[in-house]
């Protein structure tokens, strides 16, 4: 059997963690891809948002990975602007403003993502 990198590992739980604490009408309007960005891999959801104030579509991202430097989980977060499509990788702005869970905090980093879409609806 080919063994998944350790941090598809942690990636692959936290998103099994999001979709446990997900409400079903938040993930109705979200879908998963692959996130890439050299050492750090793992998932980007994103997020589809119809503005009420005009009518427009906004796109909310969150992409989270074992970090590149250590064991601690990082999640980069924010409009889908600010993430380049090729690997859903962040902008510096998005880079620095970035959370950080310990490698054993799996449930704090999900909790995190599913508290940022639950605030775009």
């Amino acid at each position: 059997m080919i063994q998944f990198n350790s941090n598809f590992k942690v990636a692959k739980k936290v998103l099994a963690v999001v979709n446990k604490k997900m409400e079903q009408h938040v993930a109705n309007d979200c879908s998963v891809e692959a996130y890439c960005n050299g050492r750090e891999q793992g998932y980007c959801i994103s997020q589809f948002c119809t503005q009420l104030t005009f009518p427009s579509l906004r796109i909310r991202k969150v992409s989270f990975s074992e970090n590149r430097n250590n064991d601690d989980i990082v999640v980069y977060f924010g409009e889908s602007h600010k993430f380049a499509m090729g690997g859903n990788i962040p902008s510096e702005k998005v880079y620095h403003n970035a959370k950080y869970f310990r490698y054993d905090k799996i449930d704090e980093a999900a909790q995190f993502i599913v508290d940022f879409f639950a605030e775009g609806e």
